[in-house]
């Protein structure tokens, strides 16, 4: 578990995964641009980490977006049309946040494995979410939490923060589709927003796919 002194406590944290900063609403999602294998944020009240390497070194930036299409436009586009994609593991720091009860609320949109002109969709992306170092969700199929096609999905998970810290971890473990290619079958996260009080009933929107941001977290040449 990651950890830092604190001057100042937040009750809330909204990271904007692979995307600049964005205002939604009363929420301001932080920018989460780097390419960096860890990154402390300028406001140092998060990071992340990554680990592993890609399987196929002949992959690329252009083989990574080039399938990608726009099917919706919608307000929400600038946080659901991004992402980040690991390799086999991905873990978010929220550090100095006050003591009490959270929800963790992710983002997810299955971009990538989305494409049925060019099968794309037989693709499977399975890993598993940890928080705390606890599992949380198992064998985790973006494409099978509950929505409609071309909708967000999102997956809301309650915690308790003692220390200050919480730690929410992707892990690929090997399960899914070992093809099309492997670099693209790692945990893939929208956005992530952490707030106090209890769950709300989720309101669920569309994403475009016209030029979605990926972030490659390790070079993919040779």
């Amino acid at each position: 578990m990651l950890r830092k002194k604190c001057g100042r406590r937040h009750n809330s944290l909204f990271i904007n995964s692979g995307g600049e900063e964005v205002d939604d609403g009363k929420n301001q999602y932080h920018n989460d641009t780097s390419i960096s294998s860890f990154n402390l944020s300028p406001s140092e009240d998060w990071a992340y980490s990554y680990a592993g390497d890609y399987l196929w070194a002949k992959v690329n930036a252009s083989t990574l977006v080039r399938n990608l299409t726009c099917e919706i436009t919608n307000s929400k586009a600038n946080i659901d049309n991004n992402f980040r994609l690991a390799p086999v593991s991905l873990t978010y720091y929220g550090l100095c946040l006050r003591k009490g009860k959270y929800i963790v609320t992710l983002h997810f949109a299955e971009a990538l494995y989305s494409k049925s002109e060019d099968y794309s969709t037989s693709g499977k992306r399975v890993f598993d979410i940890y928080i705390q170092g606890m599992i949380v969700k198992k064998d985790v199929n973006i494409k099978e939490i509950p929505g409609k096609e071309h909708e967000e999905r999102r997956l809301q998970f309650k915690v308790k923060i003692n220390d200050g810290s919480l730690e929410i971890k992707f892990f690929w473990a090997g399960k899914g589709s070992l093809y099309n290619p492997p670099a693209l079958n790692g945990p893939l996260i929208s956005a992530v927003s952490i707030t106090r009080g209890r769950k709300r009933k989720l309101q669920y929107f569309s994403f475009c796919l016209l030029k979605p941001r990926i972030l490659l977290l390790t070079s993919l040449s040779v």
